[in-house]
């Protein structure tokens, strides 16, 4: 394959590219090594700068804030919205849970074109979106056209689920990137928390439609952040959803000049054929299920994408039914909730950054005891292993705790030590898939936004239920089972998971 920098824009010639394979890559027993991953480049996003690094990172984690923000930082003007827009419960629900669902669907569609376009063009495709439902929604005179906006806000922050790791993945090596998603990771994660504190402030010394224009404004920000300072890192010779679609296209090309021939001279044939030296390839030559069946045959995928979206649907029932029991248990107003919730955020950015930079830590150490260049991925599953003790503990602990309204310091230290721990397995585990899956880094996190966003929808609908008819204390109880049942999940993987590698390697 030439070494040549490839822009979005540019297309290879026919005869610079060979023709690509629909295959998995990754081929050396099971390690870290593979085409997508060591192949040179001119101008490799790679071998940027540390400071051009940086600012795509920041770029992508302030944008990815604004996303954690978003579902919930209108908590504390429920009141005044139902108020202003004469709304009653279940419209206000419908606005949370539909934001949930639509944030797990639309990262696939953003994450395919990314792989033909290139990231930036989809930022910024998708941010003026995001922004046109925060202002649609900051001037709602109505509750549906407020549903309507949030589902908008949806479909244009979702990008930044799939498309920012995709970005990440671009421009650091395996060895880095530990510790460079758990920031990436640590900013969403604060999100849930700290937005209440400022959807509190805005909706008490301005109104609820303040909650809006701040996301609006932020995300503008982001948008000229991604238009002045973002370089674009995609490139298409470590797509292998790119290579499929050129390998279509090319079929087209074959297909239609062998027609030209049988009704002209060969000669004709041949010179048109040479003249071609560009392949344009569009959304049509996406070989959508081949990218998906990438992702889904591998067990590794399938087993990992369930122990995260039990993970991630965690942080949701607790946010939520944990801001229901301040209120009703210990008689809270919003900025004294968010301020607790912060807890959680806070714990979250340190198990995220920790737990990151912990898993980089025992790559390289495993790379140094045994004198090798690379080690196997699974060293990073390791690091969940203290996560995953202590976790149903800390969902015990809370649940009765909160039944039987102990004092709010307890609370306080319960959330903190659940959002480290929580995202202590959640940040190692991801960068673990996006390791086992080279030139396929976008689609398996848009799956992963995808089950996620489903299991967060669900937990979301029938935590307050339960909580109602079990208590916290059942309630989290439950999720104390769960999160064993996470911890058998991710601890097969780190056993097996070489061998099914291996497997998967090997039938290619």
């Amino acid at each position: 394959m030439a070494n040549r920098n490839e822009s979005p824009s540019q297309e290879p010639s026919i005869e610079e590219q060979p023709q690509p394979q629909p295959q998995d890559h990754c081929k050396e027993n099971g390690y870290v090594n593979t085409v997508h991953e060591t192949i040179e480049l001119q101008d490799d996003p790679r071998k940027w700068s540390p400071m051009r690094k940086w600012i795509t990172l920041a770029t992508v984690a302030n944008g990815s804030l604004v996303v954690g923000f978003a579902p919930n930082i209108y908590n504390p003007a429920i009141d005044a919205i139902k108020s202003s827009l004469h709304a009653q419960d279940w419209h206000i629900s419908l606005t949370l849970s539909l934001f949930i669902l639509l944030s797990g669907i639309f990262p696939m569609p953003w994450s395919l074109t990314s792989e033909l376009v290139g990231r930036k063009r989809v930022y910024m495709v998708s941010l003026t979106i995001a922004l046109g439902g925060y202002i649609g929604a900051a001037v709602a005179n109505s509750i549906g056209l407020l549903i309507g906006m949030r589902c908008i806000q949806a479909m244009g922050n979702s990008s930044l689920f799939s498309v920012g790791a995709g970005s990440l993945t671009d421009i650091y090596d395996v060895h880095e990137r530990g510790t460079k998603f758990g920031i990436y990771y640590a900013a969403p994660m604060l999100g849930p928390s700290l937005g209440p504190v400022l959807g509190g402030i805005l909706t008490k010394y301005l109104s609820w439609r303040a909650t809006f224009w701040f996301l609006a404004i932020w995300i503008g920000v982001t948008i000229f952040s991604v238009l002045a300072l973002m370089k674009e890192s995609f490139r298409k010779d470590r797509s292998t959803t790119y290579q499929d679609a050129l390998a279509i296209r090319t079929e087209k090309i074959a297909r239609r000049q062998s027609q030209a021939i049988h009704r002209s001279s060969c000669e004709e044939g041949a010179s048109h054929h040479s003249s071609r030296s560009k392949i344009n390839v569009y959304p049509t030559d996406l070989r959508v299920a081949t990218s998906l069946k990438r992702v889904v045959k591998k067990r590794n995928n399938v087993v990992l994408l369930i122990a995260t979206g039990l993970n991630y649907g965690f942080t949701y029932s607790i946010s939520y039914t944990c801001t229901l029991s301040l209120s009703d248990k210990y008689h809270l107003d919003a900025l004294k909730i968010g301020l607790v919730l912060l807890a959680y955020g806070l714990g979250s950015m340190a198990g995220s950054v920790l737990g990151g930079r912990y898993s980089d830590y025992l790559l390289a150490r495993s790379r140094s005891l045994n004198n090798t260049a690379v080690a196997p991925s699974e060293v990073r599953l390791a690091t969940t292993i203290p996560g995953l003790i202590i976790m149903p503990a800390l969902c015990l602990a809370y649940g009765w705790m909160a039944q039987y309204t102990v004092h709010i310091s307890g609370i306080a230290i319960i959330l903190f030590f659940g959002g480290l721990s929580s995202i202590w397995v959640y940040s190692p585990t991801m960068s673990y898939l996006l390791d086992i899956n080279p030139g396929n880094t976008t689609v398996t996190v848009a799956c992963n936004s995808f089950i996620r966003g489903l299991l967060a929808f669900l937990f979301a609908e029938v935590a307050v239920p339960l909580q109602n008819a079990i208590g916290d204390g059942g309630l989290y109880s439950l999720w104390a089972g769960l999160w064993a049942l996470c911890a058998v999940l991710i601890l097969i993987v780190y056993f097996k998971g070489g061998h099914w590698r291996a497997q998967s390697s090997s039938s290619v």
